[in-house]
């Protein structure tokens, strides 16, 4: 393995044991030599054919054949494939230094992906560890800024100031905002540490704790929310608390996206071997050019006419997550000026 200025033996096969972990220097002996040129070097024979510093200690005495090829990803080499036969061994030729080079270029390849594998699976286990601890720390902070504010709405002074007044809700809004954000990055968290999506779950048990939760939020928003469940639905498997989320996430966009006006419908449905759950909105809809790009984590749209419609990004991205953890799929129609539908379809048990 090649390190900035040395390579180090990592693995070998038939040699010494108090060979692993050796350091070579770039340009010693001819591994070294090898890794510093960047190309094969072949020696037919190595006592007789090399004059410069041995690899290893009583080298020249036990070494036949030797070639080493450079391990290049890209323009780095990230190490070297030696191969040595015995003093007495069979004398290479060029047809194993060809073999030798196929061979280096497939190893590269797979020793780059490993390492890139293991850096990733480390940079997401920090980036998911960072994002509990921030999220988590700013929970506290964010429960005793509400419930100052409540206690400021209760000052005589707050109520008949209107300039006050209006300040105070503006905190409040945006400490909301902010309560949104933390909670969708945390719901988000969870959702990647694959709960257990293993329950019998009921579409209509499902739709109903939605319609529990949100029927206030629809009433306040003068947005009429109806339901249209088939009989004789079957089960499917998965996290009935997790799929609830979802589907309340569609909801809510719906009605912030209705504008105050028209009608939201909910359909669940048997098709094939699916469930399938909508939701339908008579809202502003959503432009081809931002289609694609709507359940990408944290990306929210530029349409004109919604600027004051707040939000997070993080909604659909949650839908999306969460039908993919129950072996399903989200997706979208859509109609400017006409309103959206959005769906998971989920198998059935």
């Amino acid at each position: 393995q090649h390190y900035s200025d040395h390579l180090v033996v990592v693995t070998a096969h038939n040699l010494p044991e108090a060979y692993l972990d050796r350091e070579i220097k770039l340009g010693v002996g001819v591994i070294g030599q090898c890794a510093y040129e960047r190309k094969v070097l072949f020696l037919e024979n190595y006592s007789r054919d090399w004059h410069f510093e041995e690899d290893f200690p009583h080298a020249r005495l036990t070494f036949g054949s030797v070639i080493c090829a450079p391990l290049m990803y890209g323009d780095d080499v990230i190490g070297v494939l030696g191969v040595i036969s015995g003093k007495h061994g069979r004398l290479f030729n060029t047809d194993d230094v060809y073999s030798l080079e196929l061979l280096s270029s497939q190893v590269a390849i797979a020793i780059s992906h490993s390492q890139l594998f293991e850096e990733q699976k480390e940079l997401n286990r920090m980036k998911s560890e960072v994002v509990r601890m921030a999220s988590h720390d700013l929970k506290n902070p964010l429960m005793g800024a509400f419930m100052h504010i409540d206690l400021l709405k209760d000052q005589e002074i707050v109520n008949q100031e209107k300039g006050i007044s209006a300040s105070v809700d503006m905190i409040e809004l945006q400490l909301d905002r902010m309560n949104r954000i933390v909670r969708g990055v945390l719901d988000i968290e969870k959702l990647n540490a694959l709960d257990s999506v293993s329950e019998k779950c009921s579409p209509e048990a499902v739709i109903n704790s939605v319609l529990d939760e949100l029927r206030y939020y629809a009433e306040a928003n003068q947005v009429e929310i109806t339901v249209e469940i088939a009989e004789n639905l079957p089960f499917f498997r998965g996290n009935s608390k997790q799929f609830e989320r979802a589907i309340i996430n569609l909801v809510e966009n719906a009605v912030k996206f209705s504008l105050n006006r028209g009608m939201i419908t909910i359909k669940v449905v048997h098709v094939q071997d699916h469930v399938l759950f909508s939701v339908t909105d008579q809202g502003i809809g959503i432009p081809e050019d931002i289609g694609q790009h709507i359940f990408e984590r944290f990306y929210r749209g530029q349409q004109s006419g919604v600027e004051h419609i707040t939000g997070t990004g993080l909604g659909l991205n949650i839908v999306k997550t969460i039908a993919e953890n129950h072996n399903g799929k989200a997706y979208y129609e859509s109609e400017v000026g006409i309103g959206s539908t959005f769906y998971i379809r989920v198998p059935v048990i």
